[in-house]
């Protein structure tokens, strides 16, 4: 590997488009030093890295609880860049047989009525005048499904699975990344449509493409957004109990049962069962640690933290007392450590050990 190669990757990282390999060998080029084979100095990674670095430390204020500093250059650069424990292989708060790996690059698209799994190795497709994956190259068999003949404006299903991520650019412009366990349906083209709709089941940042003639409108159970351009994260998964919806940029409008209210940056609204909109401000950081690789908790309750984890590494979680679900986390961890790191991480704070037994993961005390 040679030094442009070396750079892609890091940009990839920056820009949030690397695959989870990717981020594995940047672990080891900074953690480790293995830069066989590679024309890129140690100096030159740490460099490309500041930035990065500065833009996880701005979002992590005083929460500590989660955080191991350990000696070493190498060591704490890669813990503040990729909030990574690295603790001995025994992990007394974690019980298990066999570990658990990340979940990566999975997803299907449907259209009619076929469905066809997209390429693992591939991080994103881009949907346009062709059907391409988001690095150039091209499916044939994927362009032919989607551009049939007559079927222009098709409606396509990409889905995720437990475990699974990719990365969407519609026909608009539109990119869209999809967290695990989730689905969007949208038209193949929006060609004479007066309105760029799409529907949402599960959670997805947008950076929407501005059109001031043509509104884009996010359909979630409970919940409709109108916007013309902007960047949000919608999580409106079926089992959790609020659609909360977090503004970076640009404005939105949230609509729900009984009443509107628009989202300025910085803020959250969260839509309950019975329709009620309430909006707070919030570091979007959080809520969007997911797309950059990591789990992010601010005072967050164990129930939340776990359904996480099981939708991202597709386990099942019980717990042994029903008052460990309403424990309190705060902290970061990556999202590309195999379970037991996470789950090590959780023990360190006393709030709980943890049991892998196949895949389920049993929370005790």
């Amino acid at each position: 590997m040679d030094h442009k190669q070396a750079s892609e990757i890091i940009a990839r990282y920056k820009a949030g488009t690397c695959t989870a390999e990717e981020k594995a060998l940047l672990q080891n080029w900074i953690l480790y030093g293995e830069f066989d084979g590679l024309k890129y100095t140690a100096a030159e990674i740490l460099a490309d890295v500041k930035e990065i670095d500065s833009r996880i430390a701005a979002g992590r204020g005083n929460k500590t609880k989660l955080w191991l500093r350990i000696a070493g250059i190498a060591a704490v650069v890669t813990a503040m860049v990729f909030g990574i424990w690295f603790l001995p292989q025994n992990k007394p708060g974690v019980e298990y047989v066999k570990d658990i790996a990340p979940g990566g690059n999975r997803a299907t698209l449907t259209v009619q009525g076929k469905t066809l799994s997209l390429s693992k190795d591939k991080t994103g497709i881009v949907v346009g005048n062709d059907l391409k994956y988001s690095d150039g190259t091209q499916d044939h068999t994927l362009a032919q499904t989607i551009f049939a003949k007559g079927a222009q404006s098709s409606l396509v299903t990409a889905a995720t699975p437990r475990g699974g991520t990719y990365f969407i650019v519609l026909q608009d412009g539109t990119k869209v990344w999809l967290n695990s366990d989730s689905k969007l349906e949208f038209l193949s083209s929006y060609a004479n449509k007066t309105q760029r709709q799409v529907k949402l089941t599960g959670e997805a940042y947008f950076e929407v493409a501005k059109d001031a003639t043509r509104p884009f409108i996010v359909s979630s159970s409970g919940q409709q957004l109108e916007v013309l351009g902007t960047h949000f994260n919608v999580n409106a998964y079926n089992e959790e109990p609020l659609i909360r919806t977090t503004l970076l940029e640009g404005s939105v409008a949230v609509r729900g049962k009984s009443n509107t209210i628009v989202l300025k940056p910085n803020e959250q609204s969260a839509v309950a069962g019975n329709g009620n909109i309430t909006v707070k401000p919030v570091d979007p950081s959080e809520a969007l640690g997911w797309k950059s690789g990591r789990f992010i908790f601010n005072n967050t309750p164990m129930q939340v933290v776990m359904r996480q984890i099981a939708r991202w590494y597709d386990v099942e979680v019980a717990y042994q007392d029903e008052d460990l679900k309403n424990k309190l986390l705060d902290g970061s961890v990556s999202r590309y450590e195999n379970v037991s790191g996470i789950l090590n991480a959780i023990s360190q704070t006393g709030a709980a050990k943890f049991k892998i037994d196949d895949r389920k993961i049993i929370v005790i005390k």
